[in-house]
């Protein structure tokens, strides 16, 4: 987890749906909230691991070593269950 990871990815993320926006019938479904659920209150990034391990292959295993050759940031069966739910509750809701 890099220092200030949060805020960059807030930025990013505000940069796409603000691109998005401007497209007709076109949405971002932002994971971020699910992904990094301590980081979207403030929290410490401690807070988010669990999160982390769980949704994407950062943790080989079980222990977070984002610089193990093993290491990967990419999501898990599980982590892409999460994104295609989030991709389907904004679908449902535009």
């Amino acid at each position: 987890m890099l220092p200030d990871g949060d805020i960059n990815t807030a930025l990013l993320n505000l940069a796409i749906d603000l691109t998005v926006s401007s497209v007709p019938d076109v949405s971002f479904a932002d994971p971020e909230p699910l992904f990094n659920p301590a980081g979207e209150v403030g929290k410490p990034e401690s807070g988010d691991l669990p999160a982390i391990c769980a949704f994407t292959g950062m943790c080989p295993g079980g222990t977070y070593a984002p610089t193990s050759p093993s290491a990967d940031i990419h999501p898990t069966s599980l982590g892409y269950g999460v994104l295609a739910g989030v991709i389907g509750l904004d679908y449902a809701l535009h």
